[in-house]
């Protein structure tokens, strides 16, 4: 597999996000809006908590799995649930849809480790604030997407109470990402 870069993250149950995708997938279809939304793989849900550069070697990676071992030891009942909807958004308007997800302090106390420990602050994903988030969809045509935005809110509000019903954590781990292959994908070592 080509590896445009590593991260760690957060390994989620997507076998929880099936009926949510499904139907997102066919209002798509059905308003004929793929030139206007993207679907995130469903098979690469994840939280990421820290970026990393394309090429790792053994030991850091070595390095790196230790620290994941002891994060996954504290952090051993980590429950993860999903509050709302919200958007990034640049001058052209929305562009990406994310779920805002919790408990936002533990997360964020984790990024913070990995920033102090392996500081890869050249990063530009590591240069923003951080905001624990799922991805759904990129927004390709905000003036279009303006038009289907509360229909597309209601079906997801909808979903998060079912998805909520249960953890979607599954673990801590890295990920290797392939930005060549659209939708990217993110794949757990």
């Amino acid at each position: 597999m080509q590896i445009s870069s590593y991260f760690i993250g957060v390994l989620l149950d997507s076998s929880q996000f099936v009926d949510l995708f499904v139907k997102l997938q066919r209002y798509i279809e059905k308003r004929n809006l793929q030139n206007c939304l993207q679907l995130h793989n469903i098979l690469s849900l994840h939280i990421s908590l820290y970026y990393l550069e394309a090429k790792l070697d053994k030991e850091t990676l070595a390095t790196i799995i230790k620290d994941l071992s002891e994060i996954s030891f504290q952090y051993k009942q980590l429950k993860i649930s999903l509050s709302e909807i919200k958007y990034f958004e640049n001058n052209l308007g929305k562009r990406l849809c994310y779920l805002d997800c919790s408990p936002e302090d533990e997360l964020k106390n984790i990024n913070k480790y990995f920033a102090t420990k392996y500081k890869r602050n050249k990063i530009l994903a590591n240069q923003f604030n951080y905001i624990p988030h799922i991805s759904l969809f990129n927004i390709l045509d905000p003036k279009k997407y303006n038009t289907h935005k509360e229909q597309i809110d209601q079906i997801i509000k909808e979903e998060l109470e079912l998805i909520n019903q249960t953890n979607i954590f599954k673990s801590f781990n890295i990920f290797k990402v392939n930005s060549f292959f659209h939708p990217e994908i993110q794949i757990p070592l």
